[in-house]
């Protein structure tokens, strides 16, 4: 079996402690679906759907032990065997730059992880060529659009060759903005070659996280600071066979990209 990636941001509303949970439980929950390992599309995306409402249940009886009645902004994508599956909760994104600069969004628009009634799964044929994921918190995008945001990522790898430095940049650029609160943002390099425009020798990280304060402080880790907005992100892989593609998430997709029910490449929009 193809390995598979989990990588996760949550942003809190109204407090902190719904969007810890989010991050400590979605991919435990995820991988205890029945159907999690399955090869069938339709059930991998019905598993990460799942997971949400499961995990919307454990909200619930925090509240109810904790009585901290927070909500958070979760937005979650699993990447396994040339697809990637996105559930999303909340205002939070997460977008593809394929090849030549070709920017597509993966998530749609859903209500907070704690107001959910039906969770919003998409499913996405990732191909050869893709570069990278960019997964990014409500604040991130409360100021710049996403072509503005994938573009610049995209031509700080090309110039930088350093993940966690193109999303240093980008955070900044988002602070300059005027966005609110605290910033998560999750980068997962899909092809490196493709990605820092260059032969894959001595190639750098290819997992950047990184969460930036209101007050500018950094962190690739959790952190919390008891206001009204706080983020966090996590990530995990389950092991399986692996392919020898150049790039971090090369081992995660299969060769060559399948094509899509009608027999071409999958190009610009989710399937739902």
């Amino acid at each position: 079996r193809a390995l598979t990636g989990f990588f996760v941001v949550n942003s809190g509303y109204g407090g902190e402690s719904t969007a810890a949970l989010a991050a400590d439980r979605m991919y435990k929950i995820v991988q205890e679906q029945p159907e999690f390992m399955s090869d069938d599309d339709a059930k991998l995306s019905n598993s990460m759907g799942d997971a949400i409402l499961e995990l919307q249940q454990e909200v619930y009886e925090h509240w109810r032990v904790t009585n901290k009645m927070d909500g958070s902004h979760s937005t979650c994508v699993l990447v396994r065997g040339g697809l990637a599956v996105c559930a999303n909760a909340g205002d939070g994104m997460a977008v593809i730059s394929r090849s030549g600069g070709e920017v597509c969004a993966l998530t749609l628009p859903a209500p907070r992880l704690e107001q959910l009634v039906q969770p919003s799964v998409t499913a996405f044929e990732l191909e050869d060529e893709d570069e990278f994921i960019l997964i990014g918190c409500p604040s991130l995008w409360a100021k710049l659009d996403v072509i503005q945001v994938t573009k610049l990522v995209r031509a700080t790898l090309h110039k930088y060759k350093d993940p966690k430095y193109a999303l240093k940049h980008l955070m900044s650029l988002a602070q300059r903005s005027g966005a609110p609160g605290n910033l998560s943002a999750v980068l997962i390099i899909l092809n490196a070659q493709r990605a820092f425009d260059q032969d894959a020798h001595d190639l750098p990280a290819l997992i950047a996280r990184l969460k930036v304060s209101r007050n500018g402080s950094q962190s690739s880790k959790s952190a919390t600071d008891g206001r009204s907005e706080t983020s966090s992100m996590s990530s995990g892989f389950s092991s399986g066979s692996k392919t020898k593609k150049q790039g971090l998430l090369g081992r995660l997709t299969r060769q060559p990209s399948r094509p899509n029910k009608s027999g071409s490449s999958a190009s610009n929009a989710p399937k739902r």
